[in-house]
This record gives C-alpha cells, structure tokens and sequence, in this order.
C-alpha cells in the first residue's frame, strides 16, 4: 500500500512591497503577472506508515498561451534538485521555495510529483482528493496595473462613502 502524502501549495506576490496593496493583491490573486512571486510548498504525512523520504520529480508551471487555456501553454520547469524529507504520520515540512515571474494574466497550472527512494508514495492536494502522482493545482494570476487601478478605486469609494456618512441628510 503506498505511502499517503498531503500536498500544500502555498503563494504570494512578493514583488509587491508588503503593506496594503500587496495583501489587496494577494486577496484578488494567486500571482501577479511580470513581478517576482513566491511558490512554498508543503507536504505532511497523512499515512500510516513512515515516509521514507525521496526526491521532487517534477515541479513545473505551465500558462496558456492567451492566459485562459493551459493545453497549449509554455512550461517553465523547476532546474533545482529538491529533496523529500523522511516523514513520520502526521509530519509536517517544507519541500520547496521557488521564485517564479509569470509573464500572463490568467490561469497558471503548477505540477508536482515526488519519487521516493523505496516503495510508493500518492499525493494528494486536500482530505478526500484522489491520490495521485503527480498532482496539478490550478491558481490565477492577475495584471499588476488591474490591481494597483482596482486598489485605487477601492481606496476612493471608501473615501467618498465616508464623506457621505457625515453628510447631513435631507428629511
């Protein structure tokens, strides 16, 4: 029976200075197109047995050609070698930081897949997912002067509906 492994998949835009705008983007978006964003993922046993360790097989991000299909797409693939930890049930760590600069708004398709030194090991991305080896998680990925205009407009309505709260209403 194969070892279990829950795999997270955490990302922000860390081209973004921190501070509003970047947790307004990170609210809208998984990643901001053409500036600098961070992919952390995590995987932790959820078997029975303890995981005896491997190696990341594959880590590649894929995006459409017109930023709204991933079948035809551009892969960019991860050169790093990244190793899986043994893991006893129920632990927890982190496998892989990696900086990536999507270059389309739209959708971005992240692949990953872990061989391990003996045995067999199923991935999956939540509680009751199917198994499987590798696993595609599918996030977006938005234009940074959307998010800056959209930031700004935000900004304004709350100004503007602040000044109507203390405006005195006619009866």
């Amino acid at each position: 029976m194969p070892t279990e492994l829950l795999v997270t998949l955490d990302a922000s835009p860390t081209g973004i200075p921190d501070g509003t705008l970047r947790t307004f983007a990170g609210d809208l978006y998984n990643f901001i197109s053409n500036v600098q964003n961070e992919l952390k993922i995590k995987v932790r046993n959820v078997g029975r047995e303890t995981f005896a360790g491997g190696r990341v097989s594959r880590l590649v991000y894929t995006q459409g050609t017109s930023g709204l299909s991933i079948s035809s797409g551009y892969a960019t693939r991860d050169t790093q070698e990244h190793l899986v930890p043994s893991l006893r049930p129920g632990e927890e760590k982190l496998v892989v930081t990696w900086g990536i600069a999507p270059y389309l708004e739209g959708i971005l398709a992240v692949e990953f897949g872990v061989q391990p030194v003996s045995g067999e090991v199923s991935l999956k991305r939540f509680e009751g997912d199917a198994p499987k080896n590798p696993v595609t998680f599918i996030l977006s990925v938005g234009r940074y002067t959307d998010i800056v205009n959209s930031f700004y407009l935000d900004a304004i309505k709350k100004d503007l509906d602040a000044l109507l709260e203390l405006t005195p209403r006619r009866k």
